[in-house]
């Protein structure tokens, strides 16, 4: 149950963050990374999954979001460690 939660919270996060929707992005985020820790479903956001998404780099630019925004910050900054800093700065600049 707490996987399917995540994962519709995860792409709820997505869609609203492509569309613009600050507001709703976060609170989204901030539900799917909270359960995410609690559960140990980091994988979503570092590996390709049937359910999350087939490229790893996808959520990223919601995790640079939780991190300007402080959501969940500990955790955030742990799944970013996992990345190489080169792709995380290219991606924060585009984004």
């Amino acid at each position: 149950m707490f996987f399917c939660r995540t994962v519709v919270l995860l792409w709820e996060a997505y869609v609203a963050n492509l569309q613009g929707y600050k507001n709703s992005m976060l609170l989204f985020l901030d539900q799917a990374l909270e359960i995410a820790e609690r559960e140990g479903f980091e994988f979503l956001f570092l590996k390709p999954s049937l359910l999350g998404s087939g490229d790893p780099f996808t959520f990223l630019p919601l995790l640079l979001r939780a991190r300007e925004n402080e959501i969940h910050l500990p955790y955030v900054q742990k799944l970013c460690g996992n990345r190489k800093q080169k792709t995380c700065a290219t991606i924060l600049v585009a984004s």
